[in-house]
């Protein structure tokens, strides 16, 4: 039924999409992987604040906050791409200018397959993560490289289990 090729990865698991194994994915959540001081923006930060939080930070997106610490929008690369070389512009602009409204947010408990599905739809770096959708409480964020990570180490760990 297997060929030589497929018979390794059908003892894990007879449920892969796109080269990983889905029980994992699915298995594991992110809670653990919530980076709870990573930098935010809030909806008033001025265009410097926004460039100086970019140069200063190992991220390239950073969630935009309003006045409650409630997840509003993310400013990625991607924004500020078009204002960035405009300096008559730039001095007017806040951070609710420049960031993208309609972004996926995590809860903690969503598993590492569904916040790595969020992440490759726009192909965000990282999300943030809220209490909930309808109340958006800011908790923190979770980057597409711990997913990866922990995924990795998962499938180690089950492969040298099995062997």
């Amino acid at each position: 039924k297997e060929s030589i090729y497929t018979m390794k990865i059908s003892q894990f698991s007879h449920r892969t999409a796109g080269g990983r194994n889905m029980d994992i994915l699915r298995a594991h959540h992110i809670h653990n992987l919530i980076i709870k001081d990573a930098p935010a923006l809030y909806e008033y930060s001025s265009f410097d604040e926004v460039l100086n939080t970019l140069m200063s930070s190992n991220f390239s997106s950073f969630p935009v906050l309003n006045k409650n610490h409630r997840v509003i929008g993310i400013i990625t690369l991607r924004d500020l791409r078009p204002v960035l070389f405009d300096r008559d512009m730039a001095p007017l602009l806040v951070a609710a200018d420049i960031m993208s409204e309609n972004v996926f947010v995590l809860k903690p408990d969503d598993s590492l397959a569904e916040a790595l599905n969020k992440m490759e739809i726009d192909d965000y770096e990282l999300l943030p993560v809220v209490d909930s959708p309808e109340n958006m409480q800011y908790q923190g964020v979770v980057t597409r490289d711990s997913i990866i990570k922990r995924y990795r180490k998962e499938n180690l760990l089950l492969t040298d289990s099995r062997d």
